[in-house]
Formats: C-alpha cells, structure tokens, sequence
C-alpha cells in the first residue's frame, strides 16, 4: 500500500501549480464611473436621494413615516448639515436597497413608471451593480470597499448637487423675470402688514407658492420629487420685497408722486417735462432720449389701476405725437387694463420697478 500512497502523494503534488503559476480568478472590470453613473440610474429618478438628505441631517428612520414628512421636509429645505451617524445611517440604508435591487427581477425593478431611465438604462445599471456585489463576494458594501468606490462621499456629494440644482432652477428663472415679480411680492408684503404695523407673510407666501407651482409642474425637478422647494424662493422674494420698500417711500399726493417719477427717470438718462396741470390731456410726463418720445401717465393709487388709465395713455400718446405710452402706477394693474395694454402697446410699469422703465420701454421699440 505505500507505494500506492507514495505515488498518490507525488501525483497530486504534481497537479498542484506552482506559487509562481498561481491563477487567480479574473474579477468582473467595472469603473468608478461607470458605478456612479448606475446608483444615479437606479436611483434618481425618486424621493431616494432627498430621503438620504434627510437621513444625513437627522431623520433617523429607514423609511418614510407619513406623520414626520414635515420633518423630512424641513432638513431637505436647510443646506447640509450632516453628521457622520447620519452619513453612516444613510449609506448603509442605500446600499440595503442597492443590493436588493441587484438581485431582484425585472418585473420588480420595473414596475413603476421610470421618470428620467429607460427600462433598458436601468437593466444595464442593475448589472453593473451586481458586478460590484460578485467582486464583493456578495456583499455589495464589501465590493464598493474593493474597486475604490468611496460610497458615503458619493452619497453627500450627489444628494446635495442634485438638491443644489433643483433650487437653482428657481432661481435662476425668478431673476429672470425680476422685473414682474418683484412688483408682486413688494405689494404681497405691503399688503400683509396688519392694522398695527406687523408684517404677515401670508400673502408673500402664496405669491412664492404661486410663481413656483404655475411655472415647475409636478415631474419638473429630481431631487425634490415629492415637494417643491419653496424656502430658498420665499428668501429672495423677502429680500427683493424689503430692498425695495427701503428705496421707494412713495409721496403722499398725486402731485408729488408725478415728480418723483419724473426724477426716476431723468436718474435714467431720459429728459423729463412734468406736465402743467395733473392729467393732462391722459399725459403726465414727457420723457425724451434721442429721437424717442414716451408719454407717461402716473397713478398713484392703493388699488389695481383699471382700463381708464391705459385709455387715457393711449389718447394722450396721440395727442402728443408720442412713440409710446407708459403707465406707471403703485397698486398694481386689473387683468382686463393689462389685457387693453397689450392691444394698445401701452407700457404698464409697476412704481416699484420704476428703476426698469428703460428696460421696459426698450424691450416694446
């Protein structure tokens, strides 16, 4: 028998290759790119990157409780202030998800409605993240640790520029049309203040409400996918409110407000002659800059200004000879005196962005 062993011995020693002919398994090849770009597939077109936003700052649960959104809410609206448990609490939250999606069937994976992936995207990012989790042995937390793919700095840094670029669309739009929302949110301010002087912001607020929800509906951002952002608005419309009402003390009479425009806009470079009498002829003043005559109606009322102005501006603008009319007024304008506007190429200029009537009389030539 021992030469049978001996001769066993020597052959499977013989099998056995040597440290320098080693194989070693051919792991999967798969990019840190390439990993980045499948979790924002797989998982960016939902609440999920809020939701770990709100874990980073201190929601300290693993799924959304209906009774606490307003918490999630409120950290999702203040910028970062993680701690690295809540950093750990979310990564590790994630990753669970991650992995079950990484072994789950198609039927599952796609059966919700895909906002911003393709069903065939998502696929190919499912598979890429099982790469990870085979590389990992199973493990996909272990398989992030192996490929270098630093998994928690990703998280911070991709929740919070995607939230960043949300609230960017706002308001980069907002100070696009400054000039028509700032007369709205000065006179939503003006007019919540109370009988003994407070202010109230309620009438801000619906403004802000308003401006976001008629021009970003549901499906319009990615981070903010259950809510729309509204705090980072209200602020600049705050702002924008109180800088104005801090450079306009309108005066008190119809003869003092008409001056006042007019010096508005000789500050402008326009020549400005107030008329002789209020009213004139629908005509208060007569601003003139090169070869360019506009003539100006000034009201100053506490009210929407109505048809009678615009008719007024009109009439006198022919009467004058006029290249155009403009009507300035504080109290804001009646749909139908803008819709007459528009017919009559009148210019309607809130008194509160009266530092804007070259802009606006330029933009109509």
């Amino acid at each position: 028998m021992w030469p049978w062993k001996r001769k066993q011995q020597a052959d499977t020693e013989a099998d056995l290759p040597s440290n320098e002919e080693a194989v070693v398994p051919e792991l999967p090849m798969v990019s840190i790119s390439e990993i980045g770009d499948a979790i924002i597939t797989l998982r960016g077109d939902g609440f999920h990157f809020a939701m770990s936003y709100a874990q980073m700052g201190g929601y300290d649960a693993a799924l959304l409780i209906p009774d606490r959104f307003s918490e999630i809410i409120q950290i999702i609206e203040e910028e970062p202030n993680f701690s690295d448990e809540g950093i750990k609490f979310a990564a590790a939250h994630q990753i669970s998800e991650l992995s079950s999606i990484a072994k789950t069937d198609n039927a599952y994976l796609f059966g919700a409605k895909d906002n911003f992936a393709t069903r065939e995207e998502k696929e190919k990012a499912r598979e890429v993240i099982g790469l990870v989790s085979e590389i990992g042995k199973g493990n996909l937390k272990k398989g992030f640790e192996e490929v270098g793919f630093d998994f928690e700095q990703f998280l911070v840094s991709t929740a919070t520029k995607r939230r960043r670029a949300d609230i960017d669309q706002i308001l980069n739009l907002a100070v696009e049309k400054k000039t028509v929302l700032r007369p709205l949110f000065v006179r939503a301010l003006s007019a919540g203040r109370d009988r003994y002087g407070d202010v109230q912001y309620d009438k801000l607020s619906k403004e802000v409400e308003d401006f976001i929800e008629n021009f970003f509906p549901e499906g319009s951002f990615k981070f903010f996918h259950m809510y729309r952002p509204f705090r980072a608005m209200f602020r600049l419309a705050c702002a924008w409110a109180e800088e104005s009402l801090e450079e306009h003390e309108f005066p008190t009479t119809g003869l003092d407000f008409e001056h006042w425009c007019a010096a508005q806009i000789e500050s402008q470079g326009w020549n400005v002659t107030v008329s002789k009498a209020s009213g004139d002829q629908g005509v208060d003043l007569i601003a003139m800059r090169e070869s360019l005559i506009v003539a100006v109606q000034c009201k100053l009322y506490s009210t929407p200004i109505g048809n009678k102005a615009v008719q007024e501006a009109y009439a006198g603008t022919k009467h004058y000879c006029a290249d155009m009319a403009v009507v300035i007024g504080t109290g804001g304008f009646t749909r139908s005196a803008i819709e007459l506007a528009q017919t009559t190429d009148v210019v309607l200029v809130d008194a509160e962005a009266i530092r804007d009537f070259t802009q606006f009389v330029m933009a109509r030539i």
